[in-house]
C-alpha cells in the first residue's frame, strides 16, 4: 500500500474499503499472514554501523601494532628476516583473534537489540477478537488498539478516539501534545496538523483509541526520516570497557617509559643499540596483555547471549554490567511475584461478607452460596457495576477461559458471570457515553452509561480510600442512607480483614445524573456517589518466587516489594515470601510522606516492603537507597513506572503486558514477567562478570611472569659473565617467544574461559564492586602468581644449564615453563570451590581441547627441525622435562590464594555479628493492629 496515499482525506468507511478490512472483525489470521509476506516485517532499517574491518583495530592500533612492527623491523636489521615474518604472522593472528572477539561482541549486542525490538506486542483486532500480536507482524489493514503509555507501532488512520492525545515529538519536531479526532481532513493539511492519523514511534499521552494500520516498516514516516537511517555510527563502549581502556592507557604509558629506561640502561652498560632496543621492546610486548579488553567484553556479551535463552533480553550493555553489581532488587508483586491470575474470593455488600468459590477465570469453577441473592438484594447491582467498569474481554477458547486485557478487570467480569450477570447482555440495554480512565493519582475508573429508558448512570470502581472520598451515601438492601462515620469505620474494618488474608480490596459506587452535564469530567461526574460494596481479590504467589527471594537474601541482593495494596496485604505477602519477619519492616505510603528525607534515609535499609506507594514514592525510595550506596534494579510494567525506571541503576521491564514506553526506557526485558527470572539474570551476569575476572587474572599473571623472567635473565647475564644471553641470538628471538606465549598460552585459553559455565554457588559470593573489576584481591594474587611462575622458569633454566653449550636447551626449557605453567594456571583460574582437583580439567571441554592443541603446537616447535630452526629452540632431553612437569603441577594448585585465608576467616567471624544487628533492627519497632477481624458473615 502506498505510504504517500492521503489517508487523512478519506472517511473511515473509505479507508476500510481500500484496505479490505472489516471494522468489526479486523483481518483474519490467514489474510494477515499473506499480507506479512507481501509487505515484510514491521521493523525499521538498521542504523549504519562502523565497517567490519575497523573492529579489528579499534583498541589495538593505537598502541601495540606500531611497536610490534618496529620489533619486526629490528629483527630484519639483525638479519633475522624469517623470524621477523613469523613475528608479523603472530601479530596478524593476535589481531584477528582480538578482532573476532570485538566483532562477535558487537554482533551479539546487535542481535539482542533486534530481539528486544521483536519482543514488543500490540493489541490487534483479528477475527473478531482482541489479541496480543508482535509489532513486527503488523500489516496494513490491521486494526490496532492503544491507550495511555503505549508506543504506536505503525502508521495508521484513526477510527476511534476517546480523549486521545499523542506525543509526536520523536517523529515531528513539536513540543506540544497533539489532540486526536477521527474526522476527515483536507488534502493540503500538513503532517504535523493531521489530527486523524497516528505515526510509528509516537506515544499515547492520554486517552485511548483504535486505528487501521496504513503503513508498516520502511514505508512509515519514521523510516523516511534521514536522520534515523543515516544516523551516527553505533558504538558499544561500556563503562567497564572505558574503565579498562583508561587504566590501560596509564599502564601502557608506564610500560613505554619503563622500556625506554631499560634501553638507556643497557646502552650505558655497553650493550649494542639494536640489542637494547629488542630487549626493551620485548619487555613492552610482554607487559601488555594483548586482547584483554576484547576478551572481557566478549565474556560479558556471551553472558548476555546465554540469558536471552532464559527469557531475559538485555538491551543495554550498561544494564548487563550493573546486574552483576546490583545490591537491591525492587519489584511490584502483581504479575512478577504472583501469577497475576486475579480471582475474587469475597464480596462485601448489604453489610455482609460473602465467600466466592472457584479459582482462575473459569466461571463454572465456583460461585456464590445458595440463596445469596435473596439475602443480599444489592449483589446483582454491585456485580453490574463491576462488569461495566472494564475494558477487558473474557473468552472461552478451546484451550480454556482466557482474559484479553487487564487481569483485575477479568476477575471482575468472571465474578459477575458467577452471579449470573453478563457484560454482553448488559451492553444491549446500557450504552456507554464516556469513560474517565484509571490513573495512578485518582486510583479509580468511572464509566457513564445511558439506559434504554434514557437514564444516565455513573459507575465507579477503584481503591477504597479514593472511592470513599467521593461517596456521600451508602446503599443497604436497596435503600440509600447517609454514609456516616460509623459505617465508614465498619467498611474500613472489612478492608483490614481482607488485607490480613492477603486480599486486595476493590470498592464500587454509583450515582444517577438528573441532567446531562455539558462536559463529562472528574469534577462533574465523580461526586456525591453512593457506596455499594467491595470485592476482595487474591493473586496467588508464583511457586518459584519464595526460592528466588531466598537466593537473593543469601547472595547479598536485597529484594524489596513495592505495591499499591493495603499495608496488611503487603506484609502478609512479604511474610509468605520470607522477605519480612515483622510488620515494622513494611512501610505505608502515607507514613513515608511524614518522614523527612534525612530521617527516611537513615531508616531506608530497615524496610523490605512498601504499601500504597505512588510513582513519586518509588522514585524517593530509589534515591534514598542509592544515597546509601546501593546499586538498584527496578522491575516496572506501567507507564507510571517510567520515572523510577530512569532513576534506578538498572531498569527492568516485563514483557508482553508491560507498557511499551517502559520497555523502550529499560535496560532489560523479562519475557516471562517472572521475578525468579530477574534473579537468574543477576546470577547469570555475576557468572559472566566472574569469567571476566578470571580472564583478567589469567592474562595479567602471565604478563607479569614473562616480565619478571626477562628481568631475571638480564640480571643473570649481567652478573654471570659465563652466561652471555645478551650477546646470543636468543635475545633476538625474544619478541617471537613473547608473541608465542601471548598467543598460545594467553589468548587461546582465554577464549575458552569466556564460555566457562556459571557455577551454582555464584550468588553466595555476593555482588561485585561497581567499577572495580580489578580489586585488591586481584592486585594481591597477580604478582604472587607472576613471581611464582618466573621462579619456576628460572629453576628450569638452571636445571637444564650444564655449560655454555647447553644454553640453548636452558632457554628453551624456561620458555616451555612459561607456556606450560600458563596452561595449568588456566584450569586453576576457572576452577570453582565446589569442584574436585581433577574435575576442574573436565568441566570446560573447550578449554581441555584447546590445552591439548596448545601443548602439541609447542612441542612441534621443539622437535620438528624446520620449525625449531625458525624459532631458534632446541630439543629438550627427558630430564629437562622434570622441572617443567613440576612447574605444571605447582601452577595447578591455588598457592597464591593462601594469603586470602585470613580475610575469609574475618568475614566468617563478622557474619554472626551482622545477623545480630539485623535482628536488632527488625525488633526495634513493632506495631500492633487493634482492629479485630469481623465475622465471616456479618460486618461490624
Amino acid at each position: 500500500m502506498a505510504a504517500s496515499f492521503l489517508w487523512h482525506t478519506q472517511e473511515i468507511d473509505s479507508v476500510s474499503h481500500e484496505l479490505k478490512t472489516d471494522l468489526e472483525q479486523g483481518l483474519g489470521s490467514k489474510e494477515a499472514a499473506s499480507r506479512l509476506i507481501v509487505y515484510g516485517p514491521n521493523e525499521l532499517p538498521e542504523v549504519a554501523h562502523a565497517p567490519w574491518a575497523s573492529a579489528f583495530f579499534r583498541l589495538q592500533i593505537s598502541l601495540m601494532i606500531p611497536f610490534l612492527v618496529l620489533g619486526a623491523a629490528m629483527l630484519i636489521l639483525a638479519d633475522l628476516r624469517r623470524s621477523a615474518f613469523v613475528v608479523i604472522g603472530a601479530l596478524v593472528i593476535n589481531v584477528v583473534l582480538s578482532g573476532f572477539q570485538v566483532s562477535r561482541s558487537g554482533n551479539i549486542l546487535k542481535s539482542l537489540k533486534k530481539l528486544a525490538n521483536r519482543s514488543m506486542y500490540a493489541r490487534v483486532l483479528r477475527s473478531g477478537r482482541i489479541r496480543l500480536v508482535k509489532t513486527v507482524d503488523l500489516v496494513p489493514g490491521d486494526i490496532i488498539c492503544f491507550e495511555k503509555g503505549e508506543r504506536i507501532a505503525a502508521d495508521g488512520r484513526l477510527i476511534e478516539a476517546k480523549h486521545l492525545s499523542i506525543d509526536e515529538s520523536p517523529v515531528i519536531r513539536t513540543t506540544k501534545v497533539a489532540k486526536k479526532e477521527v474526522d476527515a481532513l483536507d488534502a493540503d493539511v500538513p503532517i504535523h496538523k493531521r489530527t486523524n492519523v497516528i505515526l510509528m514511534g509516537t506515544t499515547v499521552a492520554s486517552g485511548s483509541g483504535r486505528a487501521i494500520v496504513t503503513s508498516t516498516g520502511i514505508q512509515t514516516q519514521l523510516a523516511r526520516m534521514t536522520t534515523h537511517i543515516n544516523g551516527a555510527k553505533e558504538t558499544y563502549r561500556s563503562m567497564l570497557e572505558a574503565s579498562l581502556s583508561g587504566k590501560g592507557l596509564w599502564f601502557a604509558g608506564g610500560c613505554v617509559v619503563g622500556s625506554a629506561l631499560l634501553w638507556l640502561m643497557m646502552m650505558v652498560a655497553g650493550a649494542p643499540p639494536l640489542t637494547g632496543g629488542i630487549v626493551s621492546l620485548s619487555l613492552l610486548i610482554a607487559a601488555w596483555p594483548m586482547g584483554l579488553i576484547e576478551a572481557v567484553m566478549m565474556a560479558l556479551t556471551t553472558g548476555m547471549k546465554r540469558l536471552s535463552g532464559r527469557q531475559v533480553v538485555i538491551r543495554e550493555f550498561s544494564g548487563a554490567e550493573a546486574l552483576a553489581e546490583a545490591t537491591v532488587l525492587c519489584s511490584d508483586k502483581a504479575g512478577v511475584m504472583t501469577h497475576k491470575q486475579m480471582t475474587v474470593k469475597r464480596v462485601f455488600v448489604d453489610g455482609r461478607i460473602i465467600d466466592v468459590e472457584g479459582e482462575g477465570y473459569a466461571p463454572e469453577s465456583g460461585g456464590f452460596p445458595p440463596d445469596t441473592e435473596g439475602k443480599n438484594p444489592d449483589l446483582s447491582f454491585l456485580l453490574t457495576i463491576a462488569a461495566m467498569c472494564t475494558n477487558t474481554e473474557v473468552k472461552n477458547t478451546p484451550e480454556g477461559w482466557s482474559v484479553i486485557g487487564d487481569p483485575t478487570e477479568g476477575a471482575l467480569i468472571v465474578v459477575a458471570m458467577k452471579g449470573g450477570i453478563s457484560k454482553d447482555e448488559l451492553g444491549l440495554s446500557l450504552t456507554k457515553i464516556t469513560e474517565l480512565p484509571l490513573d495512578s493519582e485518582r486510583k479509580r475508573m468511572t464509566t457513564v452509561f445511558r439506559s434504554s429508558k434514557n437514564e444516565i448512570f455513573v459507575f465507579t470502581r477503584g481503591a477504597l480510600e479514593t472511592v470513599l472520598d467521593i461517596s456521600g451515601s451508602f446503599q443497604l438492601h436497596g435503600y440509600v442512607d447517609t454514609l456516616d462515620i460509623g459505617r465508614r469505620r465498619a467498611i474500613w474494618a472489612v478492608d483490614h480483614s481482607f488485607a490480613r488474608d492477603g486480599m486486595q480490596s476493590m470498592a464500587f459506587a454509583y450515582c444517577q445524573l438528573k441532567e446531562e452535564p455539558e462536559e463529562y469530567t472528574v469534577r462533574t461526574v465523580e461526586r456525591n456517589l453512593v457506596f455499594v460494596g467491595m470485592a476482595g481479590i487474591v493473586d496467588p504467589l508464583r511457586a518459584d518466587a519464595k526460592p528466588a527471594v531466598e537466593k537473593c537474601l543469601t547472595g547479598g541482593l536485597q529484594p524489596i516489594m513495592l505495591t499499591d495494596d493495603h499495608v496488611d496485604t503487603t506484609f502478609a505477602l512479604a511474610s509468605a515470601l520470607g522477605m519480612a519477619k515483622d510488620a515494622s519492616e513494611t512501610l505505608a505510603g502515607e507514613e513515608l510522606d511524614i518522614l523527612g528525607d534525612k530521617e527516611y534515609s537513615s531508616l531506608s535499609e530497615k524496610f523490605v516492603a512498601y504499601a500504597g506507594v505512588s510513582p513519586a514514592h518509588k522514585v524517593r525510595i530509589i534515591r534514598a537507597l542509592k544515597g546509601r550506596g546501593a546499586i538498584t534494579a527496578v522491575i516496572g510494567s506501567h507507564i507510571s513506572d517510567a520515572a523510577v525506571i530512569h532513576e534506578a541503576d538498572i531498569g527492568i521491564a516485563i514483557g508482553q503486558v508491560g507498557s511499551s514506553v517502559i520497555t523502550d526506557a529499560s535496560d532489560i526485558i523479562l519475557m516471562d514477567n517472572n521475578f525468579a527470572t530477574a534473579v537468574s539474570a543477576v546470577e547469570g551476569m555475576r557468572g559472566a562478570y566472574g569469567n571476566a575476572r578470571k580472564i583478567i587474572r589469567y592474562l595479567l599473571s602471565g604478563s607479569m611472569a614473562t616480565v619478571i623472567t626477562i628481568l631475571m635473565a638480564l640480571i643473570i647475564s649481567t652478573f654471570q659473565k659465563n652466561i652471555s644471553l645478551t650477546s646470543s641470538h636468543f635475545i633476538h628471538m625474544l619478541p617471537l617467544y613473547i608473541l608465542w606465549i601471548n598467543l598460545l598460552a594467553g589468548s587461546i585459553p582465554a577464549l575458552a574461559m569466556i564460555f566457562d559455565p556459571v557455577k551454582d554457588g555464584i550468588m553466595k559470593e555476593g555482588p561485585y564492586l561497581r567499577g572495580k573489576i580489578i580489586d585488591d584481591e586481584l592486585r594481591r594474587k597477580i604478582p604472587i602468581r607472576g613471581a611464582l611462575t618466573a621462579l619456576l622458569a628460572l629453576f628450569a633454566f638452571v636445571f637444564s644449564l650444564g655449560s655454555q653449550a647447553a644454553l640453548g636447551r636452558a632457554v628453551t626449557a624456561a620458555f616451555t615453563v612459561l607456556v606450560m605453567s600458563q596452561i595449568a594456571f588456566a584450569f586453576h583460574c576457572r576452577r570453582t570451590p565446589d569442584e574436585g582437583f581433577f574435575r576442574k580439567y573436565l568441566t570446560n571441554k573447550l578449554l581441555l581441547g584447546l590445552a591439548f592443541l596448545v601443548i602439541l603446537l609447542h612441542i612441534s616447535i621443539l622437535y620438528i627441525p624446520p620449525i625449531s630452526q625458525l624459532f631458534g629452540t632446541e630439543s629438550l632431553l627427558l630430564t629437562d622435562w622434570i622441572p617443567i612437569l613440576i612447574a605444571f603441577v605447582i601452577c595447578s594448585f591455588p598457592l597464591d590464594e593462601l594469603s586470602g585465608t585470613g580475610v575469609k576467616e574475618d568475614l566468617e567471624a563478622e557474619a554472626p555479628l551482622a545477623e545480630e544487628e539485623h535482628d536488632e533492627i527488625v525488633t526495634e519497632d513493632t506495631t500492633t493492629n487493634s482492629n479485630e477481624e469481623p465475622h465471616q458473615d456479618e460486618a461490624p
